[in-house]
């Protein structure tokens, strides 16, 4: 008989119209690295926000996590390069950033990028570098969505343990 391994998962609900319209969304909370606030107070520095929470859309055609550049501004987050941003209105080179990313029980350090706010309806994508950590479940069906951490493994028994 199958032995399910217990694993970790959040489910949404959010009704079929908004699914259908709005796509998966999941409330993300950014702020800067503890490192970074830490040097921050010691320096006598604030930032305008401590932390930042958005309904953050999934985009498995985003290689990264990205948010609007004007948040992480306001978040002073630390910019630790650039890279270019294929989109369909172009590709403009855009700043990336190390963040704290919160999601449910989660925490991430992770690197988002910052993106043009200019005529942006999104505050924020997440992306695949966060979502390869989970299982995604799509469900229209049941008008909701379901991400679940690790790997929800079946182990058959051994031939040995088989009945004869």
């Amino acid at each position: 008989m199958p032995t399910q391994h217990k694993h970790t998962g959040v489910s949404y609900r959010s009704g079929p119209i908004k699914l259908a319209r709005d796509g998966p969304r999941i409330e993300l909370a950014i702020r800067p690295p503890f490192w970074q606030t830490t040097r921050m107070k010691a320096a006598g520095f604030s930032p305008k926000k401590r932390s930042w929470k958005s309904q953050a859309l999934i985009d498995t055609g985003a290689s990264f996590t990205c948010i609007r550049d004007d948040i992480a501004q306001d978040l002073s987050l630390k910019k630790v390069g650039s890279t270019k941003v294929h989109t369909g209105a172009g590709s403009p080179k855009c700043p990336v950033y190390t963040a704290e990313l919160i999601m449910g029980p989660f925490t991430f350090l992770s690197s988002i990028i910052g993106i043009p706010a200019k005529h942006q309806k999104i505050d924020c994508l997440l992306g695949r570098d966060i979502l390869r950590r989970f299982t995604l479940v799509y469900s229209g069906p049941t008008e909701g969505f379901y991400l679940i951490d690790g790997v929800i493994a079946l182990n058959q028994p051994s031939p040995s343990e088989q009945p004869k």
